[in-house]
């Protein structure tokens, strides 16, 4: 998605066929200096966020932000309902992925024992005061 800014703001956005029907473009897009001339820049539809307590929610026209970045998207903060379950499916997922770690003669004593202890500091991860407090535990193997 493309955005035509006028006067440092959102004029009208769309795909570059539907902003500039008579111009052809090449399959790779128009250059830098093309969408400069034009006023024309990518609204970006991703960014960073926490995955745990947030939600990316598309809007509903492209904005402009306070650094001149224009974006498609906005992190909502989740519902502490909904950021615990969130956590928690996160959580039983990472015990599922580890319960073979537990298994006779599949490990070094050592690294079943690491491997414990960080199943136990999942388990113990819903004892945080709000989810914003979590702080996951290191997974042994990427740690060794």
């Amino acid at each position: 998605m493309y955005a035509i800014l006028e006067d440092g703001k959102v004029s009208k956005f769309g795909s570059l066929s539907e902003l500039f029907p008579s111009v052809s473009f090449a399959a790779s897009g128009p250059d830098k200096e093309w969408l400069t001339l034009n006023n024309v820049t990518e609204v970006e539809m991703t960014m960073p966020y926490n995955q745990d307590t947030e939600e990316l929610v598309y809007l509903e026209a492209p904005k402009v932000t306070k650094g001149g970045k224009v974006i498609g998207v906005e992190a909502k903060k989740l519902s502490d309902e909904n950021a615990w379950a969130r956590i928690k499916m996160k959580r039983n997922d990472l015990l599922t992925k580890t319960d073979w770690t537990q298994l006779a003669d599949t490990l070094t004593p050592e690294m079943t024992k690491k491997y414990a202890e960080y199943r136990a500091a999942l388990r113990d991860i819903t004892s945080a005061k709000s989810p914003s407090d979590v702080i996951w535990p290191e997974d042994p193997a990427k740690g060794a």
